[in-house]
Order: structure tokens, then C-alpha cells, then sequence
């Protein structure tokens, strides 16, 4: 009966600190092209795979959830593309940049057994053109 009452207790403080934080939230959608290496010696794979795709994503301050299609230009088959990065904002009020990390899951759409998890992390910058328009560029690796 202790542990769950300091457990709540610990809820409470941790909920109301989280409720002091200032939230900003955006969506957006975008164009992005992808570029995998992939090499095995158990599979005897050494190949590289590129494509462009279309990206929407949801933005809270300190998370990002994202959503890509991409087409493959090679044989690797169309990947539906899907993550949450948890950001870090800092800068001023037209300009931000942010370090990301996070998971994502790729589900190839032509081959099931292609499919993969993967951790990621990069850097993006939140480029303000008018109060509510920003450019987002990115750079993930992972």
C-alpha cells in the first residue's frame, strides 16, 4: 500500500511539472528523399537505395510524430515510413534548432521480411517566414 501511494505521489509531481511546461504545437507536411546502405556478410547484401516521398508530422515542443511514403528508385519495394523523435527547441523566437533522437519503424510494402526497426538521430531547425509558416529542414541518421 506504501509503494503505490509514493507511486502516485511521484505521478502527481511529475503531471504537474509537466503541466508548468509551455507547449507549442504544429503540424506539417513535406517533400523528402531517403538513402540506405545495407550491407550483410550473413546474406552476402552490399547495396545502396535511394527515393523520394512525401512526410506529415505532429509537433508538441518536445515530440514529433512523423509519417512518410517513399518510393524506392530500386528493388527495395515502397516503405511506409513511420517515428517519434523527442526533440530538444532552443534559440529565439524566429529561429530554433533542435537535436532529435528517437525510434521509427519502416514496413516495406512489397516485402514483409524487409521490414525493420530503427533508432534514429539527427538535427533539424524550425526557419520562421511568417508568425504561423516556418521551413523545417532535417537531417535524420538511422
Amino acid at each position: 500500500m506504501k509503494k503505490t501511494i509514493a507511486l502516485l505521489l511521484v505521478l502527481v509531481v511529475a503531471a504537474s511539472a509537466a503541466f508548468a511546461l509551455e507547449f507549442e504545437t504544429s503540424a506539417g507536411v513535406g517533400a523528402l528523399y531517403s538513402y540506405a546502405y545495407a550491407s550483410s556478410d550473413d546474406f552476402a547484401i552490399d547495396e545502396t537505395y535511394s527515393g523520394f516521398g512525401a512526410k506529415a508530422f505532429v509537433d508538441v515542443t518536445y515530440l514529433q510524430v512523423s509519417v512518410a511514403y517513399i518510393l524506392e528508385e530500386e528493388t527495395a519495394g515502397d516503405v511506409l515510413d513511420m517515428s517519434l523523435l523527442f526533440k530538444y527547441p532552443f534559440g529565439f523566437s524566429r529561429f530554433k534548432l533542435f537535436p532529435m533522437a528517437g525510434v521509427a519503424y519502416q514496413m516495406n510494402l512489397d516485402y514483409d521480411e524487409a521490414s525493420a526497426y530503427s533508432v534514429r538521430a539527427g538535427v533539424g531547425a524550425d526557419i520562421g517566414i511568417m508568425e504561423s509558416l516556418y521551413i523545417r529542414p532535417t537531417l535524420i541518421l538511422g
